[in-house]
């Protein structure tokens, strides 16, 4: 493995794109202090790069791929936005009511948007942060494409099963109920339970091994797992 990509390589020889920086250059002494090395090598502020290295390590191949996925992310970021501005200036009542939706119906139906968008909204942004992190940290891979893509719907349904657990009063010793809420708090609610979707199911998944108890072939398995998994 060359010594360029190599984890920890930055901290012995730094590395430039015409080959490796002399000892007595001046980027020498300064990279050796740019960043404090992790107890992996990885340098979390420079993404365990050296001085001068501007070129990205991926193949122009991988970087098209990473490229439409920004534009995805993109695409769904502008289209939460869209639906909170559409729902904050009345298109989407106005809409119900010229299609003869009962009053009571579109009030029901307006919460529920309102934290729909929230959490796709909050689904994204948690989506982006994940892209640009495993970008810069050499952690992005194809395999995680599909993830990457459910990912923000993922957070979208989880938001709406969520918010209609409240509704029904699930939670009434610790949450407000939804119908109570005006739009902002809605939307509050909603980029939370997006964001931390996945913080959310594991828990829900707790609560469930609480209630229902867990099975044998289960517990055997997760325990098989952390012994594979301990050094």
């Amino acid at each position: 493995m060359d010594s360029a990509t190599r984890p920890g390589a930055f901290e012995h020889q730094p590395v430039t794109e015409s080959g490796p920086t002399p000892a007595s250059h001046p980027a020498a002494s300064e990279s050796a202090t740019v960043g404090a090395a992790s107890p992996r090598g990885y340098r979390e502020d420079t993404d365990n790069r050296g001085l001068f290295q501007p070129r990205s390590k991926y193949a122009p191949e991988y970087r098209r791929d990473q490229h439409r996925e920004s534009i995805y992310i993109f695409c769904l970021l502008a289209g939460s936005l869209l639906a909170l501005g559409c729902l904050g200036l009345g298109f989407v009542d106005r809409f119900f009511a010229a299609c003869d939706v009962p009053l009571d119906v579109i009030a029901s139906c307006r919460r529920y948007e309102w934290i729909a968008a929230g959490g796709l909204l909050g689904g994204t942004v948690y989506a982006a942060k994940w892209l640009y992190h495993s970008i810069a940290k050499g952690l992005w891979h194809e395999d995680r494409r599909t993830w990457r893509f459910l990912s923000p719907w993922i957070a979208l349904g989880v938001t709406v099963g969520i918010g209609t657990l409240v509704e029904a009063g699930f939670f009434r010793n610790s949450v407000e109920p939804v119908a109570s809420q005006s739009g902002a708090s809605l939307t509050g609610l909603g980029f939370l339970i997006g964001y931390l979707a996945d913080r959310f199911l594991a828990k829900m998944r707790e609560l469930m091994q609480v209630v229902f108890g867990e099975t044998e072939a289960h517990y055997k398995r997760f325990k098989k797992r952390r012994q594979d998994n301990e050094p």
